[in-house]
């Protein structure tokens, strides 16, 4: 078991911590389970230590450190094997009472898939425990596994910005026009309206800063389009948002960008009994995507067909649009865009029926589009990540680098 193998580590001469034991973790009534305390984790990384350290453990704040770590191991066994090794251990009396085995045997059938699509390893761990821990001084004996450590926050942000911000489409769907204005790119004609975009401001601020934005509302009003103005938490200057509300714009829920490296969780998919993935491509998939959208989101969709035809008809090979189905039914959809010329892959959609949500099908679905985005020999994957995904997104290794936010202006109603 693992703490067998993490004595026989400790003679070997590496470093172990087995988070597990008190002081580790504290309890989290949100969360409905412990989590690792925070501050102590970050200490205990920061240090600088003559071996390789390994640390024990699985919560579901693990992910925030996913990036401190060269290599994250699953050892996995049998749900019998692992009761029945409960049941004999001496050292901690956990899983001995019903309650509790029942939860070991709902863990591994919910949480293990998780695990293993955001491992880099994956050790079995009925082998003789020789072998299991040679396997892991192999892995924490070798040299660092550079390709499976993250930058930093802030070079992935600087990465972001360079890549996938201000960078003109070079492909459009029929309708759509783009234009510059200064350091702005501008579009108009989506099926949801209009689109500014850019990758900084060119340290415009004051007046100049509202004579743009003024012109940007005129042009639209002009066409009397809505359009969605996107801002990020650390675009300067800081007073922008104040800038864009006292335009008329309004905003609307902040999503946080969250980057991991395809590496990391590039997998099979494990999909819930019934339940299965397919790419679509036709016109008949993408009306079933647009009720899918307006049942989960109780809004009007239906023209969201047209907004993803309209982009697939004219970049077939740039989005890969992906559906689960149980039977007949639409459960939940998601797509991937492929921006050429940069190391990334986006990851869009992922709305699900309320029925189907907790079953790993969200999951699922990012280790499909991963492995298309590894295929293709790309390096990160980039979501605009709402409350809702995000500690998903986190507990498999994507981390924050910044926030966007979208504001929205709209013509006013005409008048009868």
């Amino acid at each position: 078991g693992k703490s067998t193998a993490l004595a026989a580590l400790r003679e070997r001469g590496f470093a172990t911590v087995d988070t597990d034991e008190e002081g580790w973790t504290e309890w989290s009534d949100e969360d409905g389970g412990y989590l690792w305390r925070e501050e102590r984790i970050a200490e205990l990384l920061a240090r600088e230590l003559d071996s390789t350290l390994f640390v024990s453990g699985t919560v579901s704040n693990q992910g925030r450190f996913r990036r401190d770590f060269d290599a994250v191991v699953l050892l996995s066994a049998p749900v019998d094997v692992l009761l029945r090794r409960i049941e004999n251990r001496s050292t901690n009396d956990y899983g001995k009472r019903p309650e509790e085995r029942a939860l070991i045997v709902q863990h591994v059938a919910e949480i293990e898939p998780l695990l293993r699509a955001s491992c880099t390893h994956e050790l079995d761990a009925t082998r003789p425990v020789d072998e299991v821990v040679a396997a892991l001084a192999a892995i924490g004996g070798g040299s660092r596994l550079g390709a499976m450590s993250l930058p930093s926050t802030g070079s992935l942000r600087e990465l972001y910005d360079e890549q996938l911000r201000g960078v003109p489409s070079e492909v459009l769907p029929k309708g759509v026009r783009m234009e510059r204005d200064g350091p702005l790119l501008r579009y108009h004609g989506f099926e949801f309206g209009g689109f500014i975009e850019y990758r900084d401001l060119g340290g415009l601020d004051g007046a100049a800063l509202d004579e743009l934005i003024a012109r940007q509302v005129q042009i639209f009003a002009e066409a009397g389009e809505r359009f969605e103005w996107k801002h990020h938490g650390h675009d300067l200057p800081a007073d922008l948002p104040d800038r864009l509300r006292a335009a008329g714009f309004v905003p609307e829920d902040t999503e946080t960008v969250v980057i991991a490296q395809i590496a990391d969780i590039a997998a099979e998919p494990q999909l819930p009994e019934g339940v299965s993935l397919r790419e679509v491509a036709t016109r008949a998939d993408f009306e079933r995507i647009a009720a899918l959208q307006t049942a989960v989101w109780n809004e009007d969709n239906s023209g969201f067909a047209n907004f993803l035809q309209d982009e697939h008809e004219v970049d077939p090979d740039g989005l890969v649009i992906v559906v689960a189905e149980a039977g007949e039914e639409v459960v939940c959809a998601a797509w991937v865009r492929f921006p050429p010329g940069t190391v990334f892959a986006t990851f869009w959609g992922g709305a699900t029926l309320e029925a189907w949500r907790g079953r790993g099908i969200y999951r699922a679905l990012v280790a499909y589009r991963a492995a298309l985005a590894a295929e293709r020999g790309l390096r990160y994957v980039e979501v605009d990540a709402s409350d809702d995904s995000r500690p998903i997104l986190e507990r498999l290794g994507f981390v924050p680098v910044t926030t966007t936010t979208p504001y929205i202006w709209s013509p006013p109603p005409l008048q009868q």
